[in-house]
């Protein structure tokens, strides 16, 4: 009789687990962690529509802010697998370049690149991120906001136009 089911497995898991639900007539709201905000998650079809999961970007199958992601893919790896992780490393790489990077020169160094990062403050990189910081020595408080998105219409949709991060209660 619950209303809800949080899934800690694998995409085809919980794809099964929707699936088996609906032909017994039971629809809880399903939902995940990050892991399922993927492409394979798609193959669960109609029983998975409607999934709730965080993603720690804007989403990256809908949002116009990740389709550089989506055009990075789609030239150099056209069959690969897609999904937060992915656009997430590539928001990372979008940092490192525009943010980061000024602070490297040749021979680069670890001081070089956590002077960059320890230079970087509510740093939101066009909506990429929510506004981070990096302090010396503290690195458990430096994001703890996700968008919330939801399976729709067989793609990730944020659960605002504006694609905003909710965060942890105190995060700053």
């Amino acid at each position: 009789g619950g209303k809800a089911f949080v899934s800690l497995v694998d995409s085809a898991s919980v794809a099964r687990l929707a699936q088996s639900a609906h032909r017994q007539g039971y629809n809880p709201i399903f939902s995940g962690t990050y892991n399922l905000n993927q492409d394979l998650i798609y193959a669960g079809g109609k029983d998975v529509e409607g999934l709730l999961l965080t993603s720690r970007t804007p989403p990256w199958d809908s949002s116009p802010r990740l389709q550089f992601y989506r055009d990075a893919m789609d030239r150099y790896q056209p069959k690969a697998y897609r999904g937060d992780l992915g656009g997430g490393v590539f928001v990372v790489g979008k940092l490192i370049e525009e943010k980061i990077g000024p602070f490297i020169s040749e021979p680069p160094t670890t001081a070089q690149i956590l002077e960059g990062l320890f230079a970087l403050s509510n740093e939101k990189l066009g909506g990429l991120l929510p506004g981070v910081g990096f302090v010396d020595g503290e690195h458990f408080g430096t994001n703890q906001c996700v968008v919330p998105v939801k399976l729709t219409g067989g793609k990730f949709v944020a659960h605002d136009a504006a694609e905003s991060f909710v965060c942890a209660p105190g995060w700053r």
